[in-house]
């Protein structure tokens, strides 16, 4: 018997709408309004969620297991698409296009394809609005969750709340007791205390030492 062959990638598809602009409708019940989506031959709703936004919303995403080069010449053909409606009227399609050289990395190593881009919204043959969207095209790996807040979780981490602890690796014989060699306070020793009371539920049980510092060997 020869090897077993490799499993077939999860690629995972996101979509949302950053901007939305009807030339002569006035678009005033976001409830209204109904976006209908098609990639890869999969037409999708769009939710409120995923229209006037930034983010990408998470539970929203379309997932594939083909061959890479399967999607990549579907992909090409017929893009992205998209039928926007008011209130039960017809305000137009759109057809947007992944430019060839990411689609050109879409394969099993492939890493994060990311496009924005604004196009025209059309109706018999006239523009009747724009509509800016954001995608992202990533594998999936075997046993991961979706990754649905990978590209944005960066903003959500705070500079102050990062903290780096250097101390010896030749820990104390019995934690629960300090060190016999432990020298005294130093100057901003108060101001680390004070740092680290804000991680409290993170920190040892009452009653241990929140650091240990020993001498310096000459």
């Amino acid at each position: 018997m020869g090897p077993k062959p490799e499993p077939l990638p999860i690629f995972v598809f996101d979509v949302i709408i950053t901007k939305l602009e009807a030339t002569d409708t006035k678009i005033t019940n976001p409830s209204k309004l109904e976006i209908i989506g098609n990639f890869f031959k999969t037409a999708f709703e769009m939710s409120l969620e995923q229209i006037n936004v930034t983010d990408f919303k998470s539970g929203c995403s379309l997932e594939f297991q083909k061959e890479p080069k399967e999607i990549r010449k579907n992909v090409t053909n017929t893009g992205l698409t998209f039928k926007v409606t008011y209130n039960k009227k017809v305000i137009g399609s759109s057809q947007a296009f992944f430019p060839q050289h990411l689609l050109d990395t879409l394969d099993r190593d492939m890493t994060d394809i990311i496009h924005s881009d604004l196009v025209d919204i059309v109706r018999g043959g006239e523009v009747t609005g724009k509509l800016e969207y954001l995608a992202r095209i990533v594998i999936k790996c075997v046993g991961e969750t979706e990754p649905d807040c990978w590209p944005n979780m960066g903003k959500y981490i705070a500079p102050q709340d990062i903290m780096f602890l250097i101390g010896p690796l030749d820990l104390c014989p019995i934690p629960c007791e300090r060190c016999s060699d432990v020298i005294e306070d130093e100057e901003g020793d108060e101001r680390l205390r004070l740092d680290l009371s804000r991680y409290q539920s993170r920190l040892p049980k009452k009653g241990l030492p929140i650091y240990q510092r020993k001498k310096s060997q000459t």
